[in-house]
């Protein structure tokens, strides 16, 4: 057995030695390796490969790896380790080598199916009511068999929209009568209220005041009384202190 790098430290509970040669059989190396349950393949370091193989030319590979912050990460090539425990068979696993420092990681997949990693049945709970569903938004998506495709139409003097006819040219007003339902109050996600998930890192921001000309002092109130009746907004006193505050625009719109 050839130890490629030292253990020093591993008391980190993803930090663990690991024991693998180049073939099914030969020598046996030992390493320091990071089990990421958030990567989806294994990680080698270039200066590892070569201690294993070598000269050998790495095996082509199309897997593109991203980094903190979803940097590129340069892939070298790929190439084929076994993997050996105590208790279970030599397991083949194909690893990205990279021109990365560091440990090799080692991916959920190969984690879990070496054994270092176990996915316990967990059973619900008792439960006396329904409990709450917070949803995030950028994974909702509607029910297919309740969304019918439209029907479109063109004629030289009219459109037949869902086998509805508009005559043409469609005018603004036209428009603001046939559809008013879009136009007013505001629209609602079904299922009532959705928690939105941000990053993590995210840092709440909070525009200073700014002036505005004496003119548009109406139109600024008349706009803000608008949003608070159609609960875009909600006041915020006492120690409830927004964390964010955005800027708000006024813009004339076009006919």
């Amino acid at each position: 057995m050839y130890l490629v790098k030292r253990i020093n430290d591993t008391s980190s509970k993803h930090i663990k030695p690991l024991w693998f040669s180049a073939a099914s059989e030969g020598p046996i190396h030992q390493a320091e390796g990071e089990i990421d349950t958030g990567v989806g393949c294994n990680v080698m370091p270039l200066y590892m490969y070569k201690s294993l193989f070598g000269d050998k030319e790495l095996m082509p590979t199309s897997v593109q790896i991203f980094g903190y912050g979803e940097s590129p990460i340069a892939n070298l090539g790929a190439c084929t380790i076994t993997i050996h425990t105590s208790n279970k068979q030599p397991q083949m696993a194909t690893c990205q080598v990279t021109g990365t420092r560091g440990y090799l990681i080692l991916g959920r997949p190969t984690a879990q199916q070496v054994g270092y990693i176990d996915f316990p049945v967990v059973t619900s709970p008792a439960l006396t009511r329904v409990p709450q569903v917070h949803t995030n938004v950028n994974t909702l998506r509607p029910n297919l068999d309740e969304v019918k495709t439209p029907t479109c139409e063109i004629m030289n003097d009219a459109v037949i929209l869902n086998g509805k006819r508009h005559c043409l040219p469609v005018t603004k007003d036209y428009v603001l009568s046939e559809f008013k339902d879009v136009f007013e109050g505001i629209g609602k996600l079904p299922e009532g209220k959705y928690h939105i998930e941000l990053k993590p890192v995210a840092q709440p921001v909070q525009h200073p005041p700014r002036a505005v000309p004496e003119k548009k002092k109406e139109a600024y109130k008349d706009e803000l009384e608008k949003i608070m009746h159609l609960r875009h907004y909600r006041t915020s006193c006492g120690t409830q202190r927004t964390r964010s505050i955005a800027s708000y625009l006024l813009q004339n719109q076009m006919d």
